[in-house]
Order: C-alpha cells, then sequence, then structure tokens
C-alpha cells in the first residue's frame, strides 16, 4: 500500500494509518532555493504504538521500502555486532575499560613493589654463556666452600703474602703523634675514602705554591666548608677541631710543622717536591715489602709514599724513577676523611656545593669527583629527566588536538598510551611473573607516545574518510567500516614492532629480555585499546557534536574554542595534507639523492670511522662522558695507584668436580643458581693424582705464568 504524507508549515508530519495516528519528526531535509518541491532523502520516525521504524521517502514525500540491494549489503556477522554495540552502548565500552584497567593496576601496584632502582647496572650481564656459568660455579664453590673444602694451612702465608706493605705498616704508625697538622686517622686505612682530581690550567705545573694553594681554596670552597662535612667526618667527635683533607697542601704543612695549608710558602713546597723525588725510586719496592728505603720516607706515618701512592698519578713516580724529566704533574687529587657509606650525607654535598660553585679560579680546576653516589645520583636524575618526556608528551598532545580537531579524543589517546603501560606491567609483573624490571624498561613509555599517536591519527582519518562516503545515517554501519580498514592495517603493525621485540627475548643479556617483554606487551595492549576505548570515545566525540548542532549552539562552540586553535588544526591539515605531499612529488629525486647520502654517511661511521665498538671498560657508564664521575671513572681513577686493581696480571683458577652450569633464572640477575657438583668425578686413584701433580709442574713450566709460587695443593702432600 503506498502512503502519502502531506508536510505541514510545522516540522511535525502527521500520518493517518486506519485507525492510529502517529506523530513522525523531520529529522534532514534539503531543500532547493525557490523550489520546495525537491526534497532529498527525508528521514521520518514513524511511531506506530510501540514499534519505531525508518524509512527512505522519496522526491515526491512518498514513504519507500528499503530497496532489497541494501539489504543484501548490509553486514552480517560478529565484528558488525560489536560495531552496532560500540555505536548504541559506547558508554558501557568505556566504563568496562576503565574499571578493568582500574583493577589491574591496583593489583600491579598495591601486591607487589613499586619498580626501584637501586644498582642501574644490574642486569646488563650475560646469562646461559660458557664464561659466566663457569664464574657462576666457582662463586657458588666459594660460597659452599666451608662444607666442602678442606684448609691448606699454606693458604695463611700466601693470604699475607698478596697484601700490600701499607696494610702492614699502617698499624705501626696508628699510635704516632706529630706536631702542626693532624690528621683524623692513617690514610693508609684504605676505607674507601671520597676523592676529588684537580688538574692545573693551561697544563701547566701542579706542584707549585700558587697550584696548591688553588686546590687548598677549592676543597675549601667545595666540600670542608659544609656543615655536614664537619658533622660526619672521621675526627668529628674527637676534639681534634676541623677535619683536615688528605691533599698536597696539607702534607706540606705537616712536613714543615704548620697547621693548615693556606700558611705554607714557597720553601715547603721546595722541602715537598726534594723529598718525592727522594722517595719516588723506593715507591715499587717499598709496596712489595723489600726495606732498603731512606728514613726520611718512612717520616709522618710514610707521607712521601701516602703522597705518591695516593696523591699523585703513577706517571710521576716513574717519571722521577727513570730520571727522564724534570718533578712535574698536571693533576692531584684530594682525599676527604668522609666514610663514602655516608651515601646521603656526600649526596648533599654534592648538590649544594659541587654542582652549585664554581670549581676553578683560572689557576686551578675540578676535573673529576669519586663519592660512591654514581648510582644513587643516577636514580634521581633518571626521575628528574622525566619533565623531558612530560614535555615531549605534551607537544604530541597538542599535535594530536590540533590535527583531529577534539580534545576528548586526544584525551582518549593519552589515556590509551598510559592504560596500555598499566596493562602491560600488570602482565609482566603478575601473569609473566618477572622478578626484575630494569631501567631500560622505561624507554617503553616513548615507544608507546610515538605508537599510540600513529594509531590515533589512523584511526581518526579512516573515520572521516568513512563519514564522508556513508553518512552518519547508519552509524554502526560508520564505525563497522571504520574498524574494518584500521583492525588490519594497526594490527599489522602491531604484530610486527611486537614480534620484533618479542625476538630479543632470547637474549642473554638480562635487561634487553627484560624489556622485550614489557614493551612488546606494551605494543599489544595499545592495539587492544584503540579497537575498544578510542572507538567508543568516538562515537561520543560524534553524538556530542550531533546534539550540539540539533541545539544550535554550534556556532556558540566555536567562538568559545577561539579562532586561533581553528586556524592552527586548518594549518596543521594543509601541512600534512597538502604541503608534504607536494614537496615529496615535486622533490622526489632529490630525497632520493639525500637519503642515499645519509645512509652512505652512516654507514661510513658505523663500519669504518670511528665504527661500531664494543665496550672495552668494565664501568658502566650512566652520565654523558664530561660528567666528574664519569671522568673519574674512565679517565683518572687509572692514573693513580691506590685505585688501581690488586694485581697488575691476571689469575686464574682451574677447578674439577663442579660443574660449569647457570641453573639460576635467567630472568633475575641476582639469582646465581646452585652449586652442581660433578658426580663422575673421581680423585682417588694414585694414577689421578699423579697426573694432577704433572700438571701443575707443566702449567708453571707455560709462558703466560709469571708468578713466583704456584698455588697447586697436591704439591704439599708429595
Amino acid at each position: 500500500m503506498q502512503r502519502r504524507i502531506v508536510l505541514n508549515t510545522d516540522i511535525h508530519i502527521t500520518v493517518a494509518l486506519g485507525l492510529v495516528r502517529s506523530t513522525a519528526v523531520l529529522r534532514t531535509c534539503h531543500f532547493l532555493p525557490g523550489n520546495p518541491s525537491h526534497l532529498r532523502a527525508i528521514h521520518v520516525a514513524i511511531y506506530l504504538g510501540n514499534m519505531a521504524t525508518t524509512d527512505p521517502l522519496d522526491d515526491n514525500c512518498i514513504l519507500m521500502e528499503e530497496s532489497q540491494d541494501l539489504r543484501q549489503n548490509r553486514p552480517t556477522g560478529v565484528c558488525y555486532k560489536y560495531a552496532k554495540f560500540l555505536a548504541r552502548f559506547w558508554y558501557v565500552m568505556g566504563l568496562v575499560v576503565l574499571v578493568v584497567v582500574t583493577v589491574l593496576a591496583v593489583v600491579t601496584f598495591k601486591v607487589y613493589d613499586l619498580p626501584d632502582f637501586p644498582d642501574p647496572s644490574k642486569g646488563f650481564e650475560a646469562r646461559g654463556t660458557l664464561i659466566t656459568s663457569r664464574l657462576f660455579s666457582i662463586d657458588n664453590l666459594k660460597r659452599h666452600a666451608d662444607d666442602l673444602l678442606v684448609t691448606d694451612p699454606s693458604d695463611d702465608v700466601q693470604d699475607e703474602n698478596r697484601r700490600y706493605a701499607p696494610s702492614r705498616t699502617k698499624r705501626q704508625a696508628s699510635n704516632r703523634t706529630y706536631s702542626g697538622i693532624k690528621f683524623c686517622t692513617s690514610l693508609w686505612s684504605s676505607r674507601g675514602y671520597s676523592t676529588m682530581v684537580f688538574e692545573a690550567v693551561d697544563e701547566t705545573n701542579i706542584l707549585t705554591l700558587d697550584a696548591i694553594k688553588s686546590v687548598c681554596k677549592a676543597e675549601r670552597r667545595l666540600v670542608t666548608s659544609h656543615p655536614l662535612y664537619q658533622a660526619n667526618c672521621l675526627c668529628h667527635g674527637e676534639g681534634n677541631g676541623e677535619c683536615p683533607t688528605w691533599s698536597l697542601g696539607n702534607y706540606a704543612a705537616l712536613l714543615a710543622n704548620k697547621t693548615s695549608c693556606t700558611e705554607i710558602e714557597q720553601e715547603d713546597v721546595i722541602r715537598l717536591t726534594d723529598l718525592l723525588t727522594l722517595c719516588a725510586p723506593f715507591l715499587s719496592n717499598w709496596t712489595q715489602g723489600h726495606g732498603n728505603v731512606p728514613p726520611e720516607c718512612g717520616q709522618h706515618d710514610h707521607a712521601a709514599f701516602a703522597i705518591l701512592y695516593y696523591l699523585l698519578p703513577t706517571e710521576f713516580s716513574q717519571s722521577i724513577d727513570s730520571k727522564t724529566v724534570a718533578p712535574r704533574s698536571l693533576i692531584c687529587a684530594v682525599l676527604y676523611p668522609i666514610d663514602s657509606g655516608k651515601d646521603d650525607v656526600l649526596e648533599t654535598i654534592y648538590e649544594e656545593s659541587v654542582e652549585r660553585k664554581a670549581t676553578t679560579d683560572g689557576i686551578t680546576r675540578l676535573k673529576a669527583v669519586d663519592f660512591s653516589i654514581k648510582y644513587k645520583l643516577f636514580k634521581k636524575q633518571l626521575y628528574a629527566d622525566s619533565v623531558y618526556m612530560g614535555i615531549s608528551a605534551g607537544a604530541i598532545f597538542l599535535l594530536i588536538w590540533l590535527y583531529t580537531g577534539s580534545l576528548l579524543v586526544s584525551l582518549a589517546a593519552f589515556l590509551n598510551m598510559m592504560f596500555s603501560l598499566v596493562m602491560a606491567d600488570f602482565f609482566y609483573t603478575v601473569v609473566f611473573v618477572r622478578p626484575f624490571f630494569p631501567f631500560v624498561n622505561l624507554i617503553a613509555v616513548i615507544l608507546m607516545l610515538g605508537v599510540g599517536a600513529d594509531d590515533t591519527f589512523v584511526y581518526v582519518d579512516l573515520w572521516k574518510k568513512c563519514l564522508s562516503e556513508l553518512g552518519d545515517r547508519d552509524l554502526p554501519r560508520l564505525v563497522y567500516e571504520t574498524l574494518r580498514h584500521a583492525s588490519v592495517t594497526m594490527l599489522v603493525t602491531s604484530l610486527t614492532t611486537a614480534a620484533a621485540l618479542y625476538a630479543t627475548a632470547f637474549s642473554h643479556i638480562i635487561a634487553v629480555r627484560c624489556f622485550a617483554v614489557f614493551a612488546g606487551t606494551a605494543i599489544i595492549m595499545n592495539f587492544v585499546l584503540t579497537m575498544t576505548l578510542l572507538p567508543a570515545v568516538v562515537v561520543m566525540q560524534h553524538k556530542l557534536t550531533a546534539l550540539c548542532c540539533s541545539l544550535k549552539i554550534c556556532s556558540g562552540l566555536r567562538q568559545c574554542k577561539g579562532g586561533c586553535l581553528e586556524i592552527l588544526s586548518h594549518r596543521v591539515k594543509m601541512i600534512y595534507e597538502e604541503l608534504i605531499p607536494s614537496l615529496v612529488l615535486k622533490l622526489r629525486y632529490a630525497w632520493i639523492i639525500l637519503f642515499l647520502l645519509l645512509m652512505t654517511g652512516g654507514a661510513v661511521v658505523i663500519f669504518y670511522f670511528p665504527r661500531f665498538r664494543l665496550p672495552s671498560s668494565s664501568d658502566f657508564q650512566f652520565f654523558v662522558s664530561s660528567h666528574y664521575f664519569e671522568q673519574f671513572d674512565f679517565v683518572y681513577r687509572k692514573q693513580f695507584s691506590f685505585s688501581k686493581e690488586t694485581f697488575s696480571d691476571s689469575w686464574g683458577s682451574v677447578v674439577w668436580g663442579v660443574q660449569a652450569v647457570d641453573n639460576g633464572d635467567m630472568w633475575d640477575p641476582d639469582d646465581r643458581g646452585t652449586l652442581a657438583l660433578d658426580d663422575g668425578f673421581e680423585f682417588s686413584s694414585p694414577e689421578d693424582q699423579a697426573w694432577l701433580l704433572g700438571f701443575c709442574q707443566d702449567l708453571r713450566e707455560a709462558e703466560f705464568y709469571t708468578a713466583d709460587t704456584l698455588d697447586c695443593f697436591i704439591e704439599g702432600f708429595c
């Protein structure tokens, strides 16, 4: 039956169908100017009792039945039902996501400890390798030595021979008293004192009166004048007044019987230099326990040897011993009588004095610091530098806002990023039960900023494209088409990125493994949220816009937004849609040449000069190379005798009866496994013991063996 609808002058349309009268609301109507008979696509909602139908109208305002082709092209299946659910119940999806993320966050952050980084270098050692397995097996053997090994009586004598002479002589001079300046304790106690390294400006000699006094003033300006220094130095509570440092100036004052380095004169410096010249050739013999040293070198608790061993570089003693140049040094060290274990005190002194006050006076300058607070300061600096991450996040948020033109969508994009990290932490900690969280996992935040912004741009672009093609008459169809295109694109990019990250989970480095799992999981969680939370927010934004327009407040909203935002948004779109494509097309050959040159230059830098190199130092670098802590570890530490390794030569151990296995948790750097004995090892037969005796003799004759004695226990029973 054909049903003709008569248009009244108002917006309401009355339809008479049998005995039922219903009122329909005209939703959209397009008129050509001056010809009201041309109507296009009028949608009329006719309410018949409890039933509501929506049918299209033809040009004569005749209600038409839905075409058979339109019904056949309507999508079906689970995906369409999901899109239909998002279109109608977007708020339910938003609440579900919010509740789930909240529960996961509570479980993760309340039940488990928050990530902490007391030792940032932890986790950067290889696990599961042959060398690591052997080292861990020896460590486990040493921990169980009391239960498994028999003590060799000769060990005590050998341990004594391994000690340096300074450790033996410190007891002999600890009770002596001197006039003039008085140190808190003997420098030979080797308690890990805090150290500073000063350098003479313009590469001049630091063994001059002006330079020594300059260092004296600098140490007071930077450290000793701080209230915490006097309250925590080793002399505190002993009634000795100030706590003098171990420095060239104070030793010169000690030798001249003066109470402060500020009182020394030129002849005191000459006396100090002459003494060092006399004693330097005997330093090597004295540290090895040999005698025959001049009596002047043993005065004041072996002050000359203390200066050569602790305060001046090894090169200074070697140059005097070879008699190649006059006594001259560019650098010197200053040791402070503060236990390095008082990291809170040293951190405060460093931040309030060393970092804020001048470190040079034109004569000398501070070059390096060792306060044993490198790890603690790095953790604090890591949190402080998060402000830069916040700045980048704010810039990305502004770009998303300008590009999408929606504050709500921009907020949803950032909620996606944060929720992805929370969910990734839940899976990492609770589901995967990873016991170690390295600081490199924080790099995943930067990764999420880029990936989350890209996914937002892709979804919003596809939404606008589908909206322009389909219109908003069928909102479920619009959501379905957008998700159909966006899901494929995002799924491919998310899976490839996550797969590349998960592949590195097979690395021998624990920190790399942990980062791979955490970052890869965050990528997957971001995809899930982009398919759930972001579409719901986009639908909400669309309905809010339609509601505002129906209430005729769109113009008012534009005025509230202000013209600047729309102008910026328009110009940003022009850059993305017009300027960049134009530059790419017009300068395509120039871009090809430019990037080929960049690729060539990168290949030269990586493979030729300076080329890619593996780390060659046992120290772990956390700050820039110019930082005081890094300068000491990588430049100046090895120049002083006191900070070098106890043995210049390498030593090795040959162990039988222990399996070289790393059976600890490969995800936990603190778990080094347990001792695994070799049940097949036998050493009871005379043949085995004779073979070991011959092995020790052959080892002693090897070219790489340079020690005086060989610690081979079987020889003690021969």
